[in-house]
């Protein structure tokens, strides 16, 4: 059994330990923190080698980001490294920061849900730290109102860590 603590939430070695136990063989994917740059790198079937899901240093909230992006990707996407995005690091233009919301939308909401059922403060990221305030704070608007449909509507593999990561936190 994993030790919670309700105070401060899951840590990353738990939410790994929780992930590979009960994802890594049922999906053939191993989540694995110590990460200088999160990665997606996906499974080998030739030489039988798992796919691996790499996350920043030994952050829960960057554990969580990219178990978000491995739910929301489908089957073609889980076969391309980095499911196949172009990250574009900051600064970026107007519109690349536009495009990075648009495409972290989804995740970043469905972040939010991991967050609350393990007891993860959560915010919103747009990971540039030259964006105005009023852009961060639409986006967060957006991102609440997308996570409010994820939990009318989650299911999959979503749905089932979000229970596993409940079920947990429960135990504690």
């Amino acid at each position: 059994m994993l030790d919670i603590s309700h105070s401060q939430g899951i840590n990353a070695r738990q939410i790994s330990e929780l992930f590979n136990s009960r994802f890594g063989i049922r999906y053939n994917t191993l989540l694995h923190g110590g990460a200088r740059e999160p990665l997606y790198i996906p499974a080998d079937l030739h030489r039988n080698v798992p796919a691996e899901l790499h996350f920043t240093s030994d952050y829960p909230r960057s554990a969580l980001h990219e178990i978000a992006h491995w739910c929301i990707a489908g089957p073609e996407r889980r076969r391309l490294v980095d499911f196949g995005y172009r990250y574009v690091p900051p600064p970026r233009t107007l519109d690349q920061q536009r495009q990075f919301f648009q495409q972290e939308l989804q995740t970043q909401a469905l972040e939010s849900i991991f967050c609350e059922a393990c007891g993860i403060p959560f915010s919103p990221s747009a990971d540039n730290f030259a964006v105005e305030a009023s852009m961060v704070l639409g986006f967060a608007g957006k991102v609440a109102e997308c996570a409010k449909q994820w939990r009318i509507g989650i299911s999959g593999r979503a749905d089932f860590f979000v229970r596993c990561l409940q079920d947990i936190k429960s135990q504690a």
